[in-house]
């Protein structure tokens, strides 16, 4: 009776998560954090989590804005259980600064988001892409910056 009740649980629990899936842009809110005027966004592309990666940054408002505009149609759950392994893949870090400290940061890798957000209870949360992350679309986004 109790592994059934588990069961009929856990399943629920996963038909949320499916159902009730939330935006990338909802979990940090970057139009708050623009609106302090002293925000950079700080882009570092890696082939693997491992090495240093190119580094741009970008502090200009309309260009923040056209960033939250391509990430905002992404959609993520909760990950509960860490399945995958970032030392062999490609990865956006892109880190949050306001007055040159880091309040919050992801790593977009193709199928999964990591945030740290500095100001929040937990510190780091993981979430698992319903669409891969169109890293063409990302790649040409910042080198339209450079």
């Amino acid at each position: 009776m109790k592994k059934k009740l588990f069961i009929i649980i856990s399943v629920a629990i996963i038909l949320i998560y499916l159902f009730y899936p939330d935006t990338i842009v909802s979990k940090i809110d970057l139009e708050k954090l623009s609106q302090t005027g002293n925000l950079k966004l700080e882009f570092i592309h890696r082939n693997n989590i491992l090495e240093g990666g190119d580094v741009t940054v970008i502090s200009n408002k309309s260009d923040i804005n056209k960033f939250i505009d391509l990430i905002s149609n992404y959609k993520c759950i909760r990950d509960v259980v860490f399945t995958k392994n970032l030392h062999k893949v490609e990865t956006y870090n892109i880190n949050f600064r306001i007055n040159d400290k880091i309040v919050g940061s992801m790593c977009f890798s193709e199928s999964y988001v990591y945030l740290n957000i500095e100001d929040s209870i937990i510190k780091r949360k993981r979430y698992i892409m319903l669409d891969y992350i169109d890293f063409k679309s990302l790649n040409e986004f910042v080198e339209s910056l450079k």
